[in-house]
């Protein structure tokens, strides 16, 4: 009898202990795709915005897509992330991202390097973001990387 019970103990032991190895569903929002977009000017006065999608960990989405202008630029199926690169001076972004039935969406227009201020010309002003509503947005050179995350479609809505 007593051989009995310390086996059954043994092997609840096991289960118990070997349950912190198994992979956990990761941290709060780890699954909500984010949007990153930053600035690379080079030595020819030239200039770069960069715009990643991606999760907060290595999250793999069904669907993944990029406009620019309403024109679509990139779309990713069964993949982690995706870049694109653009030289324009004022564009319309539109991304998307769909996992386990669940749709994200994020658009703005993005205004890069606009006139400075006049009342404060050393203002180093990289992005100027202006939302659906009309809200506005500056990004200087030290809030780079612009990072937000997706809002979450709601069945009903349409994008």
């Amino acid at each position: 009898m007593m051989k009995k019970y310390l086996s059954v103990v043994f092997i609840f032991i096991l289960v118990v202990s070997s349950l912190g190895c198994l992979d956990g569903p990761g941290p709060p929002g780890a699954d909500i795709p984010r949007l990153i977009v930053d600035y690379d000017e080079n030595v020819n006065d030239s200039y770069e915005t960069i715009i990643h999608l991606r999760g907060m960990d290595a999250i793999r989405f069904e669907n993944m897509t990029l406009y620019l202008n309403g024109t679509q630029e990139v779309i990713r199926q069964d993949g982690f992330s995706i870049e694109h690169r653009t030289n324009r001076s004022k564009f319309e972004l539109e991304v998307n991202a769909t996992r386990r039935d669940k749709r994200y969406h994020f658009n703005a227009t993005f205004t890069v390097r606009p006139e400075a201020d006049e009342e404060d010309p050393g203002d180093q002003v990289i992005f100027k973001i202006t939302y659906y509503d009309g809200e506005e947005e500056y990004i200087d050179e030290n809030d780079l990387p612009f990072v937000r995350i997706l809002n979450l479609v709601e069945e009903d809505e349409e994008t």
